[in-house]
């Protein structure tokens, strides 16, 4: 029971909000709250308990005072709390006094310190500051990116030179710990090479400093020296960085794998005709053996390009570029294909109409709409959205005639011209590139011993699929979780989906109720003022009237000040020059006037010492023309700089979003999303530890696809499968027969052709046949009049969309 205050006596208000009271005696009234209350001041004593902590440690960082190994692990804890606290520790560590405490962690005289105060200092200072900058929220962090890549710049160092000494240290400390007979030798390793691969990762010159190279040597031969003592099992992660170490090194480091993949001998030998095609390169602008240097979108020559796209075949002996390389390179070009070529070859045959007529027929294939009399109307800039274009051109004649509701409604369900149609996201590592590619190539044999997962090898494992089977039917998606009860935290990205019950695990639906960090608010805050900033920058420099009058008056009055006072300031008798309808006329009077000379004119540089009234009707427009150019030159060069500015702060506003988007989708157990969903947000999904990947009718998804989706952190593919052993089930070997068919399968054949969707129709996506439709509906009728068939037994199938 808490005390009751007299009517007469003040609450004490700091008692009242905080739980506490620093005055004593108090002269009011400290009087408890109910439970609830109670247990909310509890947590505000809580908050403002560490929010002392954390200026207590910001202060250590940027007095320069304390001991390092404290600071460091104090810093190790406070990450822990919560993502608030842990983006104030890492924002700190990455300001001036937070590298200047971490320049004095890693830049001593190593050499000169003994056995036992190597080991005290990997163990007391060394290791919490690697496991605060290698903790995995935030490496995962996407607002944090700039700072932590802060950090490894300063472990870097210029040219390499903080890091390789650093790296050194590291190695002797786990080298001491093995000498030593610790149990924690393999940690150390794993530690330290997380911290060298961040370094070269995120340090792009790090990959040409060869001094890094007999560095990597030395955690190679002491992953050797664990493997040999019977430390496998627990050295998997460290042999996954130092293979990502050999290939960013460009070195070879013979590691042993770390599980067994033999090879089946493959028996077949394989047959194909050999196809004569040139090699990429050389076709156009746009054609390379490199796909790197190759654009999405098709350029003008490309278009106009007579000659076939270079595509790959299937024979590895006709392949270009082999490995993984090749397995990218290929899957790139025949995607692309699919997909952009379709454009090119439509807008092909638009521009070469006679040339192309009967030989291309991409155009007859894919649906296309062509909109005629295009004329860019202005520019304008929106602060999220960046620069938007204006474009004019004629209505499709067969909505000419609606009213303009109608139209408006018309657009809007054919969703034409819709945004985001295009995007690309580039990876630099593949897991399990080994089993993707094929094993020899001199044939085409994939086949390989697809090890079991690591958790899998322990003695006397089994897996428990009861998860999978409570009552005998098999899981179908997200929904059957639920029904299951297996877990609610599922988080379904994207807007397709058309369950009512997965609404309320929508992303988006769930983002709206996770609240933003104070830092995050701090720096949202700051940003939407710079996205104004921008866009309050691009509306002054008026391209919509660059090298009009108006603007060559404003751009002479700041580049050229003499000919600007001749032109509209005071002579030295105080006269001004006057004109109907200002500054426009001002010019226009000025250029119609001057001597029609025939001697060379001057130059421009020599006309900047000219008074404006002396010069030439020919030197006139002749400097007219040299402002309006200069003009639109710096108009430009300063729209460009806004621009890219812009494009950078609305990276940083995408990044907060993502990293709120990322926190709920990091408490999921299961994330459900397309593949193309995954691809449009594989930055923030590869900053999660996703482990599995269900692919839903995997059959059904193009290969490209699939290498798009498999993340980083998958670690073990399951590519055998029980169906190979599966038989079919007594109920699908007894069907009836079809009442009043004497066969129940039958190919039809014949030559009517099909319609073409109207373009007065919004929704159409497809074609249709007006004599199958009609074949359709008089055998289901037929079907029906059997006796036999009720409605809802008989099922049509038809490839058509919509």
């Amino acid at each position: 029971m808490g005390s009751i205050a007299n009517n007469n006596q003040k609450i004490c208000s700091h008692f009242a909000k905080r739980g506490f009271c620093r005055y004593n005696p108090c002269r009011f009234a400290h009087v408890r709250q109910n439970k609830n209350d109670a247990r909310g001041l509890a947590d505000r004593h809580e908050n403002f308990g560490r929010f002392g902590e954390l200026a207590l440690w910001k202060k250590q960082v940027n007095t320069q005072r304390g001991d390092l190994g404290p600071l460091f692990a104090k810093a190790r804890a406070l990450i822990e709390t919560d993502e608030g606290t842990l983006q104030d520790v890492i924002q700190c560590l990455s300001t001036e006094h937070g590298l200047k405490r971490i320049q004095q962690l890693v830049q001593r005289d190593f050499d000169s310190l003994s056995t036992s105060a190597k080991r005290k200092l990997f163990v007391h200072q060394m290791l919490p500051f690697m496991e605060a900058i290698t903790y995995p929220d935030v490496l995962a962090s996407l607002v944090m990116e700039q700072a932590v890549a802060t950090i490894y710049n300063c472990l870097y160092g210029v040219g390499g030179r903080r890091a390789e000494p650093f790296l050194r240290f590291l190695a002797s400390a786990v080298r001491l710990e093995i000498d030593s007979e610790g149990n924690a030798a393999s940690a150390y390793l794993e530690q330290s090479l997380l911290v060298f691969w961040k370094i070269v990762e995120l340090n792009s010159t790090a990959f040409i400093q060869e001094q890094l190279q007999p560095v990597a040597q030395l955690f190679a031969d002491l992953f050797l020296t664990l493997h040999a003592l019977g430390s496998s099992d627990s050295l998997h992660q460290s042999h996954d960085y130092l293979n990502k170490l050999q290939h960013r090194l460009d070195i070879g480091l013979s590691l042993p794998n770390a599980t067994k993949t033999p090879k089946q001998p493959s028996t077949q030998t394989p047959v194909a005709f050999v196809t004569q095609q040139a090699s990429p390169g050389g076709r156009h602008d746009n054609d390379h053996a490199d796909i790197c240097r190759i654009q999405i979108m098709p350029t003008f020559q490309e278009i106009l390009s007579p000659r076939s796209e270079y595509l790959p075949v299937k024979d590895p002996r006709q392949w270009h570029v082999n490995g993984l390389a090749g397995l990218l390179d290929r899957n790139f070009r025949l995607l692309r294909e699919d997909t952009i070529g379709q454009l090119r070859d439509a807008i092909h045959a638009e521009l070469r109409p006679v040339e192309d007529k009967g030989n291309r027929s991409a155009k007859g294939q894919t649906r296309t709409y062509v909109y005629r009399g295009v004329v860019v109307q202005s520019l304008d800039f929106h602060r999220f959205e960046g620069l938007q274009f204006l474009v004019r051109f004629a209505q499709p004649k067969s909505i000419r005639n609606m009213t303009s509701k109608k139209r408006q409604e018309w657009w809007q369900l054919s969703k034409r011209l819709q945004s985001d149609a295009f995007g690309m996201k580039r990876a630099a590592d593949v897991p399990m590139s080994e089993f993707l590619v094929p094993r020899d190539e001199e044939t085409t044999s994939m086949l390989a011993d697809v090890p079991p997962p690591i958790y899998a090898t322990a003695q006397g494992f089994s897996f428990d699929l009861k998860c999978l089977m409570e009552d005998g039917s098999s899981l179908k998606l997200l929904e059957d979780l639920l029904d299951h009860k297996i877990t609610s935290q599922i988080i379904r990205i994207g807007s397709q989906s058309k369950s009512e019950r997965l609404q309320p695990l929508n992303l988006r639906t769930v983002a709206r109720g996770v609240e933003k960090t104070r830092p995050e608010k701090q720096s949202q805050c700051r940003l939407h003022e710079t996205l104004d900033e921008h866009e309050r920058q691009f509306h002054k420099l008026r391209l919509n009237s660059t090298g009009s009058p108006h603007s060559v008056k404003y751009y002479i009055e700041r580049h050229q000040r003499v000919h600007y006072s001749q032109l509209f300031g005071k002579n030295k008798e105080g006269f001004q020059r006057k004109t109907h309808g200002g500054p426009v006329n001002t010019i226009q009077s000025w250029l119609r006037g001057g001597e029609q000379s025939r001697a060379p004119s001057r130059s421009v540089e020599e006309l900047a010492s000219v008074h404006v009234d002396m010069m030439t009707a020919p030197e006139r427009k002749a400097l007219y023309n040299y402002w309006v150019e200069q003009h639109r030159t710096d108009t430009h060069l300063r729209a460009q700089a806004v621009l890219s500015d812009h494009m950078d702060t609305k990276a940083s506003w995408d990044r907060i979003r993502d990293q709120t988007d990322l926190r709920c989708l990091r408490a999921a157990d299961v994330i459900g999303v397309t593949t193309i969903g995954l691809a449009r947000n594989l930055k923030m999904l590869r900053r999660l530890p996703s482990k599995v990947l269900v692919c839903e009718e995997a059959g059904e998804v193009l290969e490209a696809h699939m290498l798009t989706s498999l993340l980083p952190s998958l670690e073990q593919l399951i590519r055998d499968t029980l169906y190979p052993r599966l038989q079919d089930a007594p109920s699908v070997l007894g069907y009836p027969e079809v009442t009043g068919m004497r066969k129940r399968l039958f190919w039809l054949d014949h030559r009517a052709p099909e319609g073409n969707a109207s373009d007065e129709e919004a929704m159409a996506a497809s074609h249709w046949n007006d004599y199958e439709i009609q074949l359709t509906v008089a055998l289901v009728n037929y079907l029906l009049r059997q006796g036999t068939y009720q409605s809802g037994d008989i099922a049509v199938l038809t490839p058509y969309l919509g």
